[in-house]
């Protein structure tokens, strides 16, 4: 199958977020130099995810482990920034919860010709419900909320998590229609990619300007 063209611009905006991440250093703290860790750790795994989905070898398996450390690299950087005991623990045990349910699907339940319908739209669901309540908290809390990395973070995982969840849940039903039909759902997929990576990117230059808060 031919790899659209869009997907290849998404792929590329990985790039972006890690090499900010990476100017940003210096005046990160040590959560947010984790998250860039990350960042530097997605743009390597698309990259390989590319070069063996051209070889023709199976890399499905790649996107399943990356997912759960995405997970907990976001849920991350939530709790420590939270000053709420309450908001902290929800965090803990969300993440916690989480990965047990990865570990026992990843076991027991996947499926390797299929797209994990469960896993995923699961990992958008907590997203949402921690980036939205992220991003409230910083509505409330001063006009120039552009001015805080954590604005920009939650912004761009609470669009991700929300534009995706659908496509996520129905990815098989939408496969089993015809590969035409999953590759116009999937651009939207891959615009939502291209918004968080230039949010992400974006936090990070607020971070170095103003130093994370």
């Amino acid at each position: 199958m031919t790899i659209p063209f869009f997907a290849h611009v998404a792929g590329v905006s990985n790039i972006i977020p890690a090499y900010a991440g990476i100017r940003a250093w210096k005046r990160l703290d040590y959560s947010l130099k984790i998250f860039s860790v990350f960042c530097i750790f997605t743009m390597l795994t698309d990259f390989l995810e590319f070069i063996l989905g051209r070889l023709g070898i199976y890399n499905q398996f790649i996107s399943n482990y990356h997912l759960v450390i995405e997970f907990a690299c976001i849920m991350f950087i939530f709790y420590v920034w939270t000053k709420s005991r309450a908001l902290k623990e929800a965090i803990q045990y969300i993440t916690m919860g989480y990965v047990v349910i990865w570990l026992i699907y990843k076991l027991y339940f996947e499926d390797p010709a299929k797209f994990s319908d469960v896993i995923l739209p699961l990992s958008n669901f907590f997203c949402i419900i921690i980036s939205g309540i992220v991003f409230f908290k910083l509505a409330r809390r001063k006009p120039s909320i552009t001015t805080i990395p954590m604005f920009w973070f939650s912004t761009g995982i609470l669009l991700n998590a929300s534009g995706t969840i659908l496509i996520h849940l129905f990815s098989n039903a939408i496969l089993q229609m015809g590969v035409q039909y999953f590759n116009a759902f999937w651009h939207i997929h891959w615009g939502f990619t291209i918004i968080t990576n230039l949010c992400y990117a974006k936090g990070f230059s607020v971070a170095k300007a103003e130093g994370f808060q």
